[in-house]
C-alpha cells in the first residue's frame, strides 16, 4: 500500500472516530454515565430507546434529571446514536424523576415515562466489585422485576397497539412478560 493510501486509510479512520465521539457527545452521555438502564425497540425499525443514568465517580446519581433517553440508531450502524425528537419526547420521554432516600450505598430515582405515565419505574445505582450498576424495577405481570425491556408493537402512523414488558423476577430471576392493549390509550390521537 502507497503512503498516500496508507494516509487516506488512516483520515477515513480519525474522521469517522471523530464523528462517534460527536455522536456520544449530541446525546449527553459522560464517562461515568451508565449507557443503558433499560431500553425500548418497537415493531417498526431495529433501532432502540436506551435510558441512560448520570452518575458520579461514587456512582451516585448526578445533576437535577440524571435519567434521560437517546436512539440508538442500529439501522445506521452499531455505534450510531441520536436525540429524541420533540415530537419522540412524547412517547418516549421522561413525565417524571424524583430522588429517594439513599440506603445501604445505592441510590434510587423514581420515574414514569409519558408514554405509560402510570407505571412507575424504580432506577437504582450501586457499586458492586468496586464497578457501578444499576437496574430499573417495576411491576410486571403482578409481580416485582428488574425491567429489561419494553417492546412497543405499532398499529399504523403514531399508533400503537400493544406494549410488553420484559424483564426478570426479583425472587428467582424467571423472565416474565406483560403485554398491555394501547388501544384504547391512542384512540383518536
Amino acid at each position: 500500500m502507497s503512503t498516500q493510501a496508507r494516509g487516506l486509510v488512516w483520515l477515513v479512520v480519525a474522521w469517522g472516530s471523530l464523528l462517534s465521539l460527536a455522536q456520544a457527545d449530541d446525546v449527553g452521555l459522560r464517562p461515568t454515565d451508565i449507557v443503558s438502564v433499560f431500553h425500548i425497540s418497537n415493531s417498526g425499525s431495529r433501532n432502540e430507546v436506551h435510558y441512560a443514568v448520570h452518575v458520579d465517580a461514587s456512582c451516585a446519581l448526578s445533576g437535577d434529571a440524571p435519567l434521560f433517553a437517546y436512539w440508538r440508531d442500529l439501522e445506521d450502524g452499531a455505534h450510531a446514536t441520536s436525540r429524541l425528537s420533540f415530537i419522540e419526547e412524547r412517547g418516549y420521554g421522561i413525565a417524571y424523576q424524583r430522588r429517594a432516600a439513599n440506603a445501604d450505598g445505592t441510590t434510587l430515582l423514581r420515574v414514569a415515562l409519558r408514554g405509560v405515565p402510570a407505571r412507575e419505574v424504580q432506577v437504582t445505582t450501586r457499586l458492586v466489585d468496586g464497578r457501578c450498576t444499576a437496574d430499573a424495577r417495576t411491576r410486571v405481570a403482578g409481580t416485582r422485576a428488574v425491567l429489561d425491556l419494553i417492546f412497543v408493537q405499532t398499529g399504523g402512523l403514531f399508533s400503537i397497539d400493544w406494549i410488553e414488558l420484559r424483564g426478570r423476577r426479583l425472587r428467582d430471576a424467571a423472565a416474565v412478560r406483560e403485554r398491555v392493549d394501547m388501544t384504547a390509550q391512542y384512540a383518536g390521537r
